[in-house]
């Protein structure tokens, strides 16, 4: 899985391309959106708090017990691009 250094990249290349990254879990109904900031997503995909979605769970611990279904990201223009958890592991590899 991701670890917190790895979610560290992927905000900072969130930030300097101004995307949203959304982060679906198999095992919770919950999201992860990294962009400026990461944030819990509710259901409907707003804005909730961390501790209501995902308790003192720190985002690796997320993404490691509840795992990755699907990646989202959202360009500034409004398309969007769905990648796989391999694609996402691929992605971090590539960062600096």
């Amino acid at each position: 899985m991701l670890s917190m250094q790895d979610i560290v990249k992927l905000q900072k290349y969130a930030r300097e391309n101004n995307l949203k990254i959304v982060i679906y879990l198999k095992k919770s109904r919950y999201r992860i959106q990294i962009s400026n900031f990461i944030h819990a997503l509710d259901p409907e995909g707003k804005v909730t708090e961390w501790s209501r979605a995902f308790g003192s769970q720190t985002p690796s611990d997320v993404l490691q017990s509840h795992g990755i279904s699907r990646v989202e990201i959202r360009y500034s223009d409004g398309s969007t691009k769905n990648l796989s958890p391999k694609d996402l592991k691929s992605l971090v590899k590539a960062l600096p």
